[in-house]
């Protein structure tokens, strides 16, 4: 049951808050965003648009119109009614643009917060990748059309996702919407990416790019303005440090979610390693995404990986994927609801002279904790 509050005196001052907005922006997909939806919203307040954003990625959040982040207080489990209270925000804040991240996961629930609360102006869909299959369908093509019930009507969707563009296109003309798709962004140049003071993805900065520029914002002032974005907490970084004469890098990778995302960040980050360098691949598995963890599982085993470190309430689950797709059970430590701590005493047992650990899963709890727990460990080198 959707769980949306339609009393006519509600709906009919929703209606009347959304009007005061010029222009609205729902972000949707399965990779990239918060990302996506931070860029944007600081290419377009570098552009002098008065924007409220709000993401909800590794904590949900609200970047007011002033640029403050404030964090979204919740009850036990999200709803969707949620995007009405943002656009209520939004209005009397006197934001002319709201850039808002796709909360709901069932396709119902996206149709539903795109047709009956946002109503945007413009769409987005990152893209389209192999996750949430006990939701939104069993294969890529199934995800993409689930996705599509955010594209608004008679307006405009842009997206990265090019494989499945036919599917994002066809949907928007039966909305009476046009798809654009983002160019490819083998154009984005290593100057372009070298001031991010965080490990952003290019396919992200091009989409945002196209979006501005249909909003006429040039991409100068765009770059200018992503470069001073206040990212997610989960943001992908890079956390460097030397610890009893042993040195490591800890990739957070724990906010990536599909297996075809981690992959790639995978190749990219191991690219040109010292091959005399100890990989490991540490994984928080969550209780509620058994399936994500058999897709990863099953993705993972087929990489050079000297050691796999499994934690969180599902580790059973991803362990058995590994064991299935033919890595050795000597090569598996089981580390059940182990500390963070604990967690790096293994690693670090583990550990050669110089170590790559790849952080991956998921980021709450246990994900959340170790990374903080390490931040500590490089912050006081």
């Amino acid at each position: 049951m959707i769980m949306v509050a339609w009393e006519s005196g509600r709906f009919y001052l929703h209606l009347a808050r959304r009007r005061k907005i010029r222009t609205v922006i729902n972000v949707n997909g399965t990779r990239g965003k918060s990302s996506v939806a931070r860029l944007l919203a600081f290419a377009l307040k570098e552009a002098g648009y008065k924007v409220m954003a709000k993401t909800t990625g590794t904590i949900p959040q609200i970047i007011t119109v002033d640029g403050k982040v404030e964090e979204i207080k919740r009850g036990d489990y999200p709803n969707i009614n949620e995007q009405m209270d943002t656009v209520g925000k939004a209005a009397r804040s006197g934001a002319e643009v709201l850039v808002a991240e796709c909360m709901a996961v069932d396709p119902n629930y996206q149709k539903v917060a795109e047709e009956k609360m946002l109503m945007s102006d413009i769409g987005i869909i990152t893209n389209a990748r192999t996750d949430h299959r006990e939701v939104m369908g069993s294969t890529v093509e199934e995800i993409a059309i689930a996705l599509c019930n955010s594209i608004p009507r008679r307006q405009v969707v842009f997206t990265a996702e090019r494989k499945h563009f036919s599917i994002i296109e066809k949907k928007a003309k039966r909305k009476g919407s046009r798809a654009v798709l983002s160019r490819d962004p083998s154009f984005i140049t290593d100057e372009m990416m070298k001031p991010f003071p965080f490990l952003e993805q290019r396919e992200n900065v091009a989409l945002v790019l196209e979006v501005c520029k249909h909003l006429g914002v040039s991409e100068e002032m765009a770059l200018r303005g992503m470069y001073k974005t206040i990212p997610d907490p989960g943001i992908l970084t890079s956390i460097k440090f030397a610890h009893q004469n042993k040195w490591f890098e800890f990739i957070n990778a724990f906010s990536v979610n599909d297996p075809d995302s981690l992959i790639t960040i995978w190749e990219r980050m191991t690219k040109g390693l010292p091959e005399d360098l100890t990989k490991m691949i540490l994984f928080n598995a969550r209780s509620d995404r058994p399936i994500r963890s058999i897709d990863t599982g099953a993705a993972f085993a087929g990489l050079p990986v000297d050691v796999f470190l499994v934690t969180g309430q599902a580790g059973d689950i991803f362990q058995r994927a590994l064991v299935k797709g033919g890595v050795p059970r000597d090569r598996i430590v089981h580390l059940g609801m182990a500390r963070p701590k604990k967690t790096f005493e293994i690693c670090c047992a583990k550990a050669s002279e110089k170590n790559f650990v790849f952080c991956a899963g998921n980021i709450k709890d246990r994900g959340m904790e170790f990374i903080e727990f390490v931040e500590k460990m490089e912050s006081s080198i």
